[in-house]
Protein backbone atom coordinates (compact mmCIF):
# COMPACT_ATOMS: atom_id res chain seq x y z
CA UNK A 1 0.00 0.00 0.00
CA UNK A 2 1.40 3.29 -0.86
CA UNK A 3 1.64 6.31 1.55
CA UNK A 4 -0.82 8.25 -0.24
CA UNK A 5 -3.38 5.73 -0.17
CA UNK A 6 -2.33 5.10 3.84
CA UNK A 7 -2.73 9.42 4.34
CA UNK A 8 -6.10 8.98 1.70
CA UNK A 9 -7.74 7.07 4.23
CA UNK A 10 -7.03 9.14 7.30
CA UNK A 11 -7.73 12.47 5.16
CA UNK A 12 -11.39 11.34 4.58
CA UNK A 13 -11.55 11.08 8.35
CA UNK A 14 -10.66 14.17 9.58
CA UNK A 15 -12.48 16.16 6.53
CA UNK A 16 -15.39 14.04 7.77
CA UNK A 17 -14.71 15.22 11.66
CA UNK A 18 -14.11 19.02 10.62
CA UNK A 19 -17.14 19.27 9.11
CA UNK A 20 -18.59 19.68 12.58
CA UNK A 21 -16.70 22.66 13.62
CA UNK A 22 -17.78 26.29 12.16
CA UNK A 23 -14.00 27.57 11.73
CA UNK A 24 -11.13 24.69 10.80
CA UNK A 25 -7.72 25.52 10.59
CA UNK A 26 -5.40 24.27 8.26
CA UNK A 27 -1.56 24.63 9.49
CA UNK A 28 1.88 24.12 7.29
CA UNK A 29 5.12 22.80 8.91
CA UNK A 30 8.20 21.93 7.87
CA UNK A 31 10.90 19.84 9.07
CA UNK A 32 14.29 18.92 8.41
CA UNK A 33 15.01 15.03 9.18
CA UNK A 34 18.67 15.32 9.36
CA UNK A 35 20.26 11.59 9.97
CA UNK A 36 23.83 12.59 9.76
CA UNK A 37 24.58 10.95 12.39
CA UNK A 38 23.32 8.02 11.56
CA UNK A 39 26.85 6.59 10.10
CA UNK A 40 24.41 3.32 8.77
CA UNK A 41 22.47 5.56 6.87
CA UNK A 42 23.17 5.93 2.99
CA UNK A 43 21.90 7.25 -0.10
CA UNK A 44 19.29 10.26 1.15
CA UNK A 45 19.56 13.62 -0.31
CA UNK A 46 20.74 16.43 1.42
CA UNK A 47 19.06 19.18 3.42
CA UNK A 48 19.96 22.86 3.17
CA UNK A 49 23.39 23.61 2.07
CA UNK A 50 24.93 21.21 4.72
CA UNK A 51 26.80 17.84 3.72
CA UNK A 52 24.84 16.30 6.66
CA UNK A 53 22.04 13.81 4.61
CA UNK A 54 17.92 13.48 5.61
CA UNK A 55 14.84 14.70 4.17
CA UNK A 56 12.70 17.42 4.41
CA UNK A 57 8.95 16.86 5.72
CA UNK A 58 5.98 19.87 4.74
CA UNK A 59 2.93 18.57 6.84
CA UNK A 60 -0.07 20.30 6.88
CA UNK A 61 -2.78 19.61 9.76
CA UNK A 62 -6.21 20.42 10.62
CA UNK A 63 -7.06 22.11 13.59
CA UNK A 64 -10.25 23.28 15.04
CA UNK A 65 -10.76 27.24 16.31
CA UNK A 66 -10.61 25.83 19.60
CA UNK A 67 -7.14 24.34 19.10
CA UNK A 68 -8.34 21.03 18.97
CA UNK A 69 -6.26 18.86 16.68
CA UNK A 70 -8.35 17.02 13.86
CA UNK A 71 -5.67 14.86 11.77
CA UNK A 72 -2.98 15.28 9.15
CA UNK A 73 -4.62 16.81 5.66
CA UNK A 74 -1.25 16.40 3.63
CA UNK A 75 2.14 15.30 3.96
CA UNK A 76 5.35 15.57 1.72
CA UNK A 77 8.69 14.19 2.10
CA UNK A 78 11.37 14.59 -0.35
CA UNK A 79 14.62 15.54 -0.37
CA UNK A 80 17.80 17.34 -2.55
CA UNK A 81 19.54 14.79 -4.80
CA UNK A 82 22.82 17.43 -4.78
CA UNK A 83 23.81 20.32 -2.87
CA UNK A 84 22.26 23.14 -3.93
CA UNK A 85 23.06 27.31 -3.86
CA UNK A 86 24.79 30.04 -4.92
CA UNK A 87 26.99 29.07 -7.94
CA UNK A 88 30.04 30.73 -9.59
CA UNK A 89 29.16 32.07 -12.65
Amino acid sequence: MSTEAILASHRDGVIACARQYKVVLAIQDTADLNYGTHRATRGLGFINQTPPQGMTVQSCFAVSGAGEPLGLLYQHVWSRPERTGKREP
